[in-house]
């Protein structure tokens, strides 16, 4: 499991098949930002997941999609389709809005791992 999702994380990633012509440098590395952040919080999420047992009954996810006590297979293809979509949603936007989009998408998966790890979840597959 812990190959294919390195994998798929490597593949989307790079541009190999990503057309970032029209993208400015600092389009490119909030996009990296973003896509760890997506990923950081898919990981201590799984974490948690896992983990359900060990941790306070109070803790639960609070993604309207994912429910409270999601499986880790759908949080997987829900993290997956995020950062799929994330590349897509950014290559779409003009050049001018994409700094915008992915300063948001970059703080919001990032104050959700701050939000877990404070909770107890570690960053960890």
């Amino acid at each position: 499991m812990r190959r294919i999702i390195t994998i798929i994380f490597a593949l989307l990633t790079t541009n190999c098949h990503a057309d970032m012509g029209s993208w400015t440098d600092t389009n490119r590395q909030l996009f990296v930002a973003s896509q760890l952040a997506i990923t950081a919080d898919w990981m201590t999420t799984r974490y948690g997941i896992i983990h359900r047992n060990e941790l306070p009954s109070y803790l639960r996810e609070s993604n309207k999609f994912l429910g409270p006590y999601p499986s880790v297979a759908r949080l997987n293809l829900y993290s997956v389709f995020l950062l799929v979509s994330n590349y897509y949603i950014t290559d779409y936007l003009p050049p001018d809005e994409r700094n915008v989009y992915l300063f948001i998408r970059t703080a919001t998966h990032g104050y959700a791992v701050h939000t877990n790890i404070q909770a107890g979840w570690q960053l960890r597959f």
